[in-house]
């Protein structure tokens, strides 16, 4: 499984924080690992990770939910918004 290192910033608690996500999930379910992995951190920020979507930092291009992230433009070094 190939995992790619990503920045994804937390616009609702200011921070960002450098990641491993693996290839083989889909955006949605990268949404929902991050989301539990931020919710230990700040739980007054994340309750609802349906509604949460990832994009690109630079362009804002949203990631379809249902993309792998391997088929995404996602890669090494890449910058995410959790927003």
């Amino acid at each position: 499984m190939e995992k790619i290192l990503a920045e994804v910033s937390v616009p609702a608690i200011g921070k960002s924080y450098d990641v491993f996500l693996p290839g083989s999930i889909s955006v949605s379910q990268a949404v929902q690992m991050l989301n539990n992995v931020f919710a230990g951190l700040n739980d007054e920020y994340f309750r609802d990770s349906s509604q949460m979507m990832l994009c690109d930092k630079d362009n804002g291009v949203i990631y379809n939910p249902e993309d792998l992230i391997e088929e995404t433009r996602i890669m090494n070094g890449s910058k995410l918004l959790l927003i």
